[in-house]
């Protein structure tokens, strides 16, 4: 049998071919003869080939296929979709449990992309491995991966491998079939082979709804999903008892071939069942109560390393094969219900970014750098700041008065605050010790009632050791000094802002006092909140809980309108000018920088942090610490000029 369907879809592949030659030959001896000249093909990538040339986006064709890989991908246009799961959609337990699938959000996805029409297969994998000598992380630590066992429950087992994946059971397995067993990473190493990506999170949804809204693409009952998909059926439940199943026999109790089942309105097949496919993002349970609206990618902040899945599998029950259902792995982690399908951007042009970065968003602003990129050095997401004009200052005292600035030239800043981690990672690597280190004297921390005192074993490793909280390296660092900040951007070819880069970031475009308006919010930032209240009563704390006393885990929280977190709270941020008081009253009105005079020495702070009540958080608060100063509440944010 398995011979006989090769051959089949061999036999369906070459008719297909050669319909699409007569095709194309009958047009232009329609053409050569006088007849209507042939409809316009649409341009595809470099080296692919046109299956329907139809234009789409960009004038891209509608469907190509990469020979290199031997995979069909179809164009997905721009557009707006609401993303995750509205209340009420429960399936078959409470609406607690899809916490990660809401708040229900619009989303716009406003350049094209192609995806493949199904998962990368066993065939195309196995090619791979052989021209490249990759082996999985299954193989190569000896390991395997998580396969199902007799009684329908989950092992590690060291046969299960991408040409082994069930080793405990004897199943049909061809070449046709998804590959499983392999891990986000060794994904990516097979994208990096052939010049593709994994899609989003976003992009998934989007291609996986096709213009729907309901629980699944054909609708809101799981019943009508026979001939739609291969899930945990009735065919798997006569294997394992167990198992909470759909209401319908598929066909196959474990993965099928590519394309058995019908393809949702958009062409796509196995978007929901078969195996979960890993996407770009970082998994944040969160991540939607912060999510930019616009082409968003949790490419930092919260999710503590592992990323995201998609769509359910032959191992999944109704509740987890939703087209708003979310899972997160482990880099490394690999089972035989997992796999990937793959994306592209067909951009004509992409930005370009510094050296030795990575394109994250390869949109060309300014100056034709891409608008947002990563540094592998340190692994920093930065946002390119376009030039522009701003209202600096606010006409309350220390930061009066307000003064139109011009920021002239682009600029890279920090998508977050630098962490612990990559302070870490640093400090590892050249053997920087900081100055609260090398003093010994540690640096300033929280005392037992709120106030704060010097603490020798206030180090960026322990900088609250007065006090137990959930710390990790995703918090941003602090009891680091000015100095030591320099350090970093020394050793990474980066910098520190000025005072008016910061503050035009900040800002994003608003004139108020915070960036989404003139009153405090929570959801926005970290502060001295009700949490932080109970904790030290004699504090002046905002009226909301925003879930931390201390530092958070850094992009917790919403992104500005250009799409930066922790402006405000979570940590104060150093920047590169010498503080003055009187400094906005004959500051240069373009590119300002004060570099020589100053009060003390002092450099400046911006942002406010946990720390911070009402009236030192504004987009215009200003504040000042000796170079040398180091606290639990200060740190900093990386900027560059391209």
């Amino acid at each position: 049998m398995r011979d006989k369907r090769k051959t089949l879809a061999l036999g369906g592949l070459v008719a297909m071919a050669a319909m699409a030659v007569a095709a194309a030959t009958w047009a232009r001896q329609e053409t050569e003869a006088g007849g209507e000249p042939a409809a316009a093909v649409g341009k595809v990538p470099e080296g692919w080939e046109v299956v329907d040339g139809t234009p789409g986006a960009l004038g891209f064709a509608k469907k190509a296929r990469d020979p290199a890989t031997g995979i069909t991908f179809i164009l997905v246009e721009p557009g707006k979709f609401q993303m995750g799961s509205p209340q009420g959609e429960e399936g078959e337990v409470g609406g607690e449990f899809f916490a990660d699938d809401r708040p229900q959000h619009e989303v716009e996805i406003t350049k094209p992309f192609y995806l493949g029409e199904t998962e990368v297969t066993v065939g195309q994998w196995r090619e791979f491995a052989q021209k490249t000598k990759y082996r999985t992380e299954a193989e190569e630590t000896g390991e395997g991966g998580y396969t199902v066992n007799a009684t329908g429950g989950v092992e590690l087992h060291k046969e299960a491998v991408w040409s082994r994946p069930l080793p405990l059971h004897e199943f049909d397995l061809d070449d046709l079939h998804p590959v499983t067993q392999v891990s986000w990473n060794d994904a990516q190493a097979f994208c990096e082979q052939y010049g593709c990506r994994l899609p989003s999170e976003a992009e998934w949804e989007y291609a996986c709804r096709a213009g729907t809204s309901t629980a699944y693409w054909w609708g809101d009952a799981e019943s009508d999903g026979k001939g739609k998909g291969n899930f945990g059926d009735q065919a798997a439940k006569r294997k394992f008892s167990g198992w909470t199943a759909f209401s319908f026999d598929d066909g196959h109790a474990f993965t099928a071939p590519v394309g058995t089942d019908a393809p949702n309105p958009w062409g796509f097949r196995d978007m929901l069942g078969n195996v979960c496919e890993w996407c770009a993002d970082l998994y944040d349970n969160r991540y939607y109560g912060r999510s930019p609206k616009v082409d968003p990618v949790n490419a930092g902040g919260a999710g503590g390393g592992a990323r995201s899945f998609r769509g359910g599998s032959w191992f999944y029950s109704p509740r987890f094969c939703r087209s708003a259902s979310r899972g997160g792995g482990f880099l490394d982690s690999r089972y035989s219900s997992r796999g990937f399908r793959v994306a592209r951007t067909p951009c004509g042009e992409v930005g370009k970014v510094p050296e030795g970065w990575e394109v994250v968003d390869g949109t060309p602003g300014a100056q034709g750098f891409a608008k947002k990129a990563r540094d592998p050095a340190t692994g920093t997401t930065f946002i390119l700041v376009e030039p522009g004009t701003f209202q600096m200052g606010s006409p309350e005292a220390g930061e009066s008065p307000q003064h139109e600035v011009v920021i002239t030239k682009p600029f890279y800043l920090g998508e977050t605050e630098v962490t612990v981690g990559q302070w870490g990672e640093f400090a590892w690597k050249t053997g920087y010790r900081t100055e609260a280190e090398e003093t010994g004297e540690g640096g300033y921390t929280t005392d037992a009632t709120g106030g704060l005192e010097l603490h020798k074993e206030a180090v960026w490793s322990k900088p609250i050791p007065l006090h137990e909280y959930e710390w990790n390296d995703l918090h941003p660092v602090t009891q680091v000094s000015w100095n030591d900040a320099e350090a970093f951007c020394e050793e990474y070819g980066c910098r520190l802002p000025s005072e008016a880069e910061w503050e035009y970031a900040c800002r994003a475009g608003t004139s108020t006092a915070y960036w989404w308006g003139d009153e405090m919010s929570g959801g926005k930032g970290n502060f001295a909140d009700q949490r932080a209240k109970r904790e030290f009563s004699g504090w002046t704390a905002f009226s909301f809980d925003d879930g931390h006393v201390f530092t958070a885990p850094v992009g917790t929280y919403a992104a500005n309108p250009w799409g930066f977190q922790d402006m405000l709270g979570n940590v104060c941020e150093w920047c590169a000018d010498v503080y003055d008081s009187g400094y906005d009253g004959r500051s240069p009105k373009v590119d300002p920088l004060n570099a020589e005079r100053g009060d003390g020495g002092a450099r400046s702070l911006r942002g406010g942090s946990w720390f911070s009540g009402p009236g030192r958080c504004g987009s215009a608060e200003r504040s000042d610490v000796d170079r040398d100063g180091r606290s639990g509440s200060r740190g900093f944010r990386l900027a560059r000029t391209p």
